[in-house]
This record gives C-alpha cells, sequence and structure tokens, in this order.
C-alpha cells in the first residue's frame, strides 16, 4: 500500500539505520522507516548533497563498515528517493550544514522532516516548517502515523 506521506530524513536517521541493519537489528526505529522508504511504502525526498553527506559519513572509521556495503546501502535509498533541487539557501538553522535538509522539505512540500538532531527541532525551525504545513517528527512519530494511515486507507 502507497501512503500519502511525504518525508524528509536526516541523514543521522539514515546513519542509524544503516548501523542496525548492518548488525542485523532489523526491527530498530530506523532500520524499519529505511525499510519502508526503501520498499516504496512511505515516499521520500532528498536532494543530492544529502546524499553525498550520507556516503561520506558512512565511510568514517568509526563506522568500521565496508565499502560494497555503504555503496549499496546508498544506492537502495537514492533509487527509492524523489531527488529536489536546492540552491543552499540560509535557512535560519544554528548549524548551516542542516539548512539543507530544511531547504529540501520546503522545495519538496514534504510533511515532514524526521530527525533527532537538536538544531532541526529547534522551536523556531518548527514553527517555520509549521506554516509550510510540514512538522518536524522523531522516527516513532513517522512510524505511527504510516501505521495509522496504513490501516485506514
Amino acid at each position: 500500500m502507497k501512503a500519502e506521506l511525504k518525508i524528509v530524513v536526516d541523514s543521522n536517521v539514515m546513519i542509524s539505520a544503516a548501523l542496525a541493519i548492518h548488525s542485523a537489528n532489523l526491527e530498530s526505529p530506523s532500520a524499519r522507516l529505511f525499510s519502508l522508504v526503501a520498499g516504496g511504502d512511505l515516499a521520500a525526498v532528498a536532494c543530492t548533497q544529502m546524499l553525498y553527506e550520507l556516503a561520506e559519513k558512512l565511510e568514517e572509521p568509526r563506522f568500521a563498515l565496508a565499502p560494497g556495503f555503504i555503496l549499496g546501502f546508498v544506492e537502495l535509498y537514492a533509487h527509492a528517493l524523489e531527488i529536489v533541487a536546492i540552491r543552499g539557501l540560509d535557512m535560519g538553522c544554528r548549524d548551516d550544514d542542516d539548512d539543507k535538509f530544511i531547504e529540501t522539505a520546503v522545495n519538496a512540500r514534504a510533511d515532514a522532516l524526521v530527525t533527532r538532531d537538536r538544531d532541526l527541532s529547534d522551536a523556531r525551525i518548527r514553527y517555520d516548517l509549521a506554516k509550510r504545513r510540514c512538522d518536524v517528527l522523531d522516527v516513532s512519530d513517522v512510524l505511527t502515523a504510516f501505521g495509522k494511515r496504513a490501516q485506514h486507507p
């Protein structure tokens, strides 16, 4: 079943998903979210800058992930995404490296920005996105919302 919820997912959530999948913890919330996106059951949007960041972070030695695993994970994720262009605008986030997530959510008219990042969960960012009908949600919130939509088409 296709859900109408369109999301933008922060890189940290996808890093958690990759680590969970790599350790065969497929029931972790982030791995379940990845599965819904990769399976086409949940619409996700990203910009190319987000994909580059994800790949770069997964290559960090602290994660000890094989290059083949990283390539497969990022390719599977990328094939499931709608890619939108961004211009690299200042979106007012304290961490300007996070502006790309906000701009992507705005340009895609996303329903939600999924994150665990404090900067992206800031009250001012939440307010600015809410004016555009985009919520800032945790992974568990999205899984709950998706479950409710799937039960009541």
